[in-house]
């Protein structure tokens, strides 16, 4: 049973400076109620927490997208199909019209839309979106993901 929803947890994160986005048992907490949280630090770093942990380079921007444990995917370096050890967001090729991929996950730079935030997250999965701040001003966009509502791939 779950002891914190996205939401909730979205709440609690929401207003966190850039230094500290989340704290170690928030993180904790994240990864026992399998949630994702997505946000942007520095100048080039997509970073995941809780359901998984790690970062990817988003140096500019970019399109990813979730893949879950067991899913297969394409690698873009050679064509091959790979399955996936354990959940992951990867980088997916910007080259297609990603806007109907249910896993998206777009991450802008300094959008030209007139927000002063440095980086916006925005995806076509069930999330619940928060804001980080730096120094008193909004830095970035973010979001908490339930990966228990993830539709899985249908494979072949």
């Amino acid at each position: 049973m779950k002891t914190m929803t996205k939401g909730q947890l979205a709440v609690l994160l929401d207003g966190n400076e850039s230094v500290e986005v989340m704290t170690l048992e928030q993180e904790r907490i994240a990864a026992e109620n399998n949630l994702l949280v997505l946000f942007c630090q520095s100048d080039d770093t997509l970073e995941m927490r809780g359901a998984i942990h790690g970062e990817e380079d988003a140096a500019g921007g970019g399109d990813f997208a979730l893949i879950l444990e067991g899913e297969q995917f394409s690698d873009d370096d050679s064509d091959a199909i790979q399955r996936a050890g354990a959940n992951a967001v990867m980088r997916i090729s910007d080259e297609y019209d990603n806007e109907d991929n249910p896993r998206l996950i777009r991450v802008e730079w300094c959008r030209k839309d007139g927000t002063s935030w440095a980086w916006d997250i925005t995806s076509n999965l069930p999330r619940v979106w928060f804001t980080i701040w730096d120094n008193g001003e909004p830095f970035s966009g973010a979001l908490v993901i339930d990966l228990d509502e993830v539709e899985p791939l249908k494979q072949h």
